[in-house]
């Protein structure tokens, strides 16, 4: 019966990662749609995070279906954990960045923001750290569970 629980919560704990990571995602991917005609490297972020968000939403259903379970789950539930950790930062980031062409602000005052948020490659740099680290461990996943 406990043994029953214990995978009752880890069922529970591996879904509700992967539906707040997909959540994070797509506040990240909102935002840097946004500013579609950005820099290439803007570009780059958007379709990384889409790809990201569909890997998750793969994991989310592989889950449901009973595909990932005992040791795998561990692992997955660890990555995850680590994965929430950099796309919080990411949404955070996004969050200060969104202020400078909030959609209440006319065209001209956006347009304005958006170069500004496009100059702050320090922002910029860090996203794409962030982008990075997470797909960094979807591989690392994928290369698990492939051997």
């Amino acid at each position: 019966m406990a043994e029953a629980f214990g995978v009752a919560a880890g069922v529970i704990s591996v879904a509700s990662l992967a539906i707040q990571i997909g959540d994070s995602l797509r506040i990240a991917i909102d935002f840097w749609e946004a500013v579609q005609h950005g820099p290439e490297n803007l570009d780059r972020i958007c379709t990384q995070l889409q790809v990201l968000y569909e890997y998750i939403a793969e994991i989310r259903r592989e889950h449901q279906n009973g595909q990932i379970h005992g040791i795998q789950e561990e692992l997955f539930k660890s990555t995850l954990v680590m994965m929430k950790r950099d796309l919080d930062k990411l949404t955070d980031l996004v969050s200060d960045l969104a202020q400078g062409i909030a959609p209440s602000q006319d065209s001209w005052n956006r347009k304005i923001g958006r170069v500004q948020m496009a100059m702050k490659e320090g922002a910029i740099k860090r996203a794409k750290e962030y982008v990075e680290s997470a797909t960094y461990l979807l591989h690392f996943l994928q290369s698990w569970r492939s051997q």
